[in-house]
């Protein structure tokens, strides 16, 4: 199961949240940063809060636009985000 981690404070990582957690398959799992307590190894809340996380189910972490990426891959919409990972586009 890939797990997204995301700042609950944020309203407007709360709407994309909101979007997610009604779209998204059973897969994915939602946590807020606020409510976490990171591990040695992984990385900080401090980090969290910058960039949108996710673990993905092999263990392997995504940040940014690639943890974006493969959040909506959960849902029917996924397709729609691929392109941001394309050289023309990707950060």
């Amino acid at each position: 199961m890939d797990t997204l981690y995301y700042d609950g404070n944020c309203p407007l990582c709360m709407r994309e949240i909101g979007a997610l957690a009604r779209l998204t398959d059973e897969r994915l799992k939602l946590v807020d940063v606020h409510t976490y307590e990171p591990a040695p190894g992984e990385p900080s809340r401090e980090s969290m809060l910058l960039r949108l996380h996710l673990r993905a189910a092999d263990g392997n972490w995504l940040d940014g636009v690639d943890a974006t990426v493969k959040a909506w891959s959960h849902t029917r919409w996924g397709f729609l985000f691929r392109p941001l990972r394309w050289p023309l586009l990707a950060p």
